[in-house]
């Protein structure tokens, strides 16, 4: 059965009064407006608890400039999708005028087909000449080759237009995958994420004997190692945390990079104590891992993750549900990092 959502981490300031609470969202909100932020409750959630305890947390530029790129990131995939959905629409608009043309033609050999069939029945008969019979034989030949002439030629735009509608019904899943996949580390992106956690959250709904958990994960100051060692040996860390988690997890499991240096897991049919410890097998495998700058053939030193784990609970949204293991993961990092915390209460590596 699934718990009901009764308890969660406890945030590390709290703000017992009214008042503080409003001078927070206050200060949330001007900092959307004045950097043109979307003022969706994510970003919303994230720059409020940056606000409680800024001490805590990044810097206010690399958070600002981290919430932009994701923000540029959603919004582009938005914008490519759109053209490439126009793209597709004009595509069929200029088949289907090419197959009206060509039945436009084959109808106009028709109609003259049968005018002049209709002409050669009223036209012959026992009496005729023998000299009619022959102009209406070479007629109804000359017709009847270009009634064939023009079959054979809507027969080949037929097989042609069915070649261009495979052509771009292979492109349309190419791009329908491409749209699900991150560029960088080749797993699943943040909208095939939230693609699966909708359809994930209605079946547990469905059905309450189908637990599951989110594990949020974030590679430990990933912003200073990337200033150190550069952004393509940053790149290969994400690949490299990537395949980790994909190597760590069973077939129906579900790996995708949420944004940035940040992953998540969907866990099927496990507790919170079986996902902590799976978050907490990949966090040290990956720890043990030596890292080698390829350019160079220096060891850099362990990467380390933080992670935090919510179970799904029977009246819980999507956006519940994140921000539970977001908190938790908040928790984590906020406790010293390379540690795994769990949503109701904390466990530590």
């Amino acid at each position: 059965m699934l718990p009901n959502s009764t308890s969660s981490s406890s945030p590390t300031t709290v703000i017992n009064t009214i008042n503080g609470l409003e001078d927070l969202a206050a200060s949330t909100l001007k900092t959307i407006r004045t950097h043109g932020l979307p003022a969706t409750p994510h970003i919303f959630q994230r720059l409020f608890r940056h606000f409680s305890a800024p001490q805590a947390d990044l810097p206010l530029s690399e958070l600002l400039a981290l919430l932009a790129a994701q923000d540029a990131t959603a919004a582009g995939a938005l914008a490519a999708d759109a053209e490439v959905v126009q793209e597709g629409a004009l595509a069929l608009r200029d088949e289907a005028g090419r197959l009206v043309t060509a039945l436009a033609g084959t109808e106009a050999v028709l109609a003259r087909y049968g005018a002049v069939l209709d002409g050669c029945a009223s036209t012959l008969g026992p009496k005729n000449s023998e000299g009619l019979l022959v102009q209406s034989v070479a007629l109804l030949a000359q017709e009847t080759a270009r009634m064939s002439a023009q079959n054979n030629l809507l027969v080949g735009e037929l097989r042609a237009s069915t070649a261009r509608v495979g052509q771009l019904r292979q492109s349309l899943a190419v791009v329908r995958q491409e749209a699900s996949v991150d560029g960088l580390t080749g797993i699943a992106n943040r909208r095939a994420f939230d693609a699966r956690l909708r359809r994930q959250l209605g079946q547990a709904k469905r059905n309450e004997a189908a637990p599951f958990c989110l594990v949020l994960l974030d590679v430990d100051h990933f912003k200073r190692f990337n200033d150190t060692h550069g952004h393509r040996t940053g790149d290969r860390v994400l690949r490299l945390v990537a395949q980790m988690l994909t190597a760590n997890v069973k077939g129906k499991d579900f790996v995708a990079r949420y944004g940035g240096e940040e992953f998540a897991i969907l866990l099927g049919d496990v507790d919170e104590e079986t996902a902590a410890a799976i978050a907490r097998q990949i966090c040290s495998r990956l720890a043990a891992k030596k890292i080698v700058k390829r350019e160079t053939g220096e060891e850099i030193g362990a990467i380390t993750l933080s992670a935090g784990v919510s179970l799904v609970r029977l009246n819980d949204t999507q956006g519940s549900l994140v921000e539970r293991a977001d908190q938790a993961l908040y928790e984590a990092k906020h406790e010293g990092r390379n540690r795994v915390y769990v949503a109701r209460y904390h466990s530590e590596l």
